[in-house]
């Protein structure tokens, strides 16, 4: 090899010193997924969009804050009961039960017994549709009309009840509150696995019913404030090679940074030129409900740490024969040697070294023959 070859050889082999881990934080991170899973875009300019709410209430309801909901539910019975309180008043004035000097034929009783006013009415209509049904005041059977509103009334108190009920049961079982059970880790970091530069992190549940059929996938998103967003897919393997996620235990997502990843030609440095975004989704079937649910999680730059690996959780404990997943150190990272260059940079120099070693055995095969032939 030329002295030109070799001074490549040895420029190249300087970013293989390993040092200390490098955390980057000189760029701002615009996150289009928090660190809690919340998707940080706003939907700006839509026609139509509160009739397009409104026509889709249920989903409204269920989405919408405890306040709104227990409001929308309160109200929802009180007007109810005014207005039927209303009617059954406007009735009772109207068949003269509200006149105390009104002269009625033998045997004939008021439309509403004990309802003589619009308080004695509110109050009527509220146990009618709620069935208390203390027994104080009641429709007589001289007014077929008050049986055709008491069984209207009924069939509205029943419907609004089921309507509460099951906005109440569908904000209770939501699927997202299923994934505050799972968790990912605060940083991801990079080092070498196997001979490659390895970029990991580690997602966990800590509930005992495992998620059924769980998949998990990660995106890089690399664009500026203003652009649309540019998304690649990460290759992922689980745990060194496993290709199914099981989250019966805590797992090491792992992307290996080789010639199809996005991230092949990024060292340190060049993370400060261009920040990105490491989008992650974790998504499976509750077990116990049956219900789809979804986790997602972000890490830009400045949480990705170079020459780090994470450290162990999982250890056998004797006196109970079974495994224990110790999460004190589920965040926790350990710092190795690392080559502060990018995966292609270190290919290129293993390569170059690979040439440096064969390229003299050759040289002295040659000279050897030039003696033989002499």
């Amino acid at each position: 090899m030329d002295d030109s070859g070799k001074s490549r050889a040895e420029d190249a082999s300087v970013p293989l010193t390993s040092g200390s881990s490098t955390v980057i934080h000189r760029h701002h991170a615009h996150r289009l997924v928090g660190k809690p899973g919340e998707v940080r875009v706003l939907q700006l300019n839509v026609q139509d969009k509160h009739k397009r709410f409104a026509q889709d209430l249920f989903n409204t309801l269920v989405e919408c804050r405890w306040r709104y909901t227990l409001l929308v539910f309160l109200l929802s019975h009180f007007v109810s009961w005014f207005l039927f309180a209303l009617a059954w008043y406007c009735m009772a004035l109207a068949h003269g039960d509200m006149d105390e000097e009104a002269v009625r034929e033998p045997g004939q009783l008021p439309c509403l017994i004990n309802v003589a006013d619009f308080t004695s009415a509110f109050i009527f209509s509220m146990e009618s549709q709620t069935t208390i049904g203390y027994g104080t005041a009641y429709p007589s059977r001289d007014c077929p009309q008050a049986v055709v509103v008491l069984c209207f009334q009924s069939v509205c108190g029943m419907i609004i009840e089921a309507f509460s009920v099951g906005i109440v049961f569908a904000k209770l079982t939501r699927p997202h509150l299923r994934s505050q059970t799972l968790l990912f880790s605060r940083r991801a970091v990079v080092a070498v696995r196997e001979g490659r530069l390895t970029l990991m992190f580690r997602v966990g549940d800590i509930r005992k019913s495992q998620l059924v059929s769980a998949r998990l996938w990660a995106e890089v998103r690399r664009a500026g404030v203003d652009a649309d967003p540019d998304h690649t897919e990460l290759a992922v393997t689980f745990n060194g090679n496993g290709k199914n996620l099981s989250t019966a235990w805590p797992a090491t997502v792992m992307h290996v940074i080789d010639e199809h990843s996005p991230l092949y030609r990024f060292d340190p440095r060049d993370v400060q030129r261009e920040p990105f975004e490491i989008l992650v989704y974790l998504e499976g079937t509750n077990q116990a409900t049956g219900q789809t649910t979804q986790a997602r999680t972000s890490y830009t730059h400045t949480e990705i740490l170079w020459g780090h690996k994470l450290y162990p959780m999982l250890r056998f404990d004797r006196r109970h024969n079974k495994f224990e997943a110790d999460f004190n150190h589920f965040h926790e990272t350990i710092e190795v040697d690392t080559p502060l260059c990018s995966a292609h940079d270190l290919n290129r120099v293993r390569r170059l070294s690979e040439l440096s070693v064969l390229h003299p055995i050759t040289e002295s095969r040659e000279e050897t023959s030039v003696n033989i032939e002499a």
